[in-house]
């Protein structure tokens, strides 16, 4: 959605095999000369998997003009596509995991 007060929103949903897995609630914030991606996870019933008060929260490292950076996750457009890069950490071990969108119409 457009910035307003220094804020854009954006939500997510995850389908697999025609269910809802879980969806997000996005706000890209500034704070200052730097910018912060927060987001909330929430199962299909709408419970959430931060506390009430928590956010996963990726701070801005850097932008390039197709790539914007932040600290686990990273935003890559490449024409009508855009690839999504984020770090996962599961029992100690971080993994890379790519995601690949491709724009349509509604």
């Amino acid at each position: 959605m457009p910035a307003i007060d220094g804020t854009m929103v954006g939500t997510f949903r995850f389908w697999q095999d025609g269910k809802l897995i879980f969806s997000e609630f996005m706000n890209l914030i500034q704070d200052g000369d730097t910018f912060y991606l927060k987001l909330k996870h929430f199962n299909p019933d709408l419970s959430g998997w931060e506390e009430k008060d928590e956010w996963t929260i990726f701070p801005l490292v850097g932008v390039e003009e197709n790539t914007i950076w932040f600290h686990g996750f990273t935003m890559k457009r490449e024409g009508d596509k855009m690839v999504l890069y984020l770090e996962i950490s599961e029992n100690g071990e971080t993994q890379l995991v790519e995601f690949n969108y491709t724009k349509k119409s509604l």
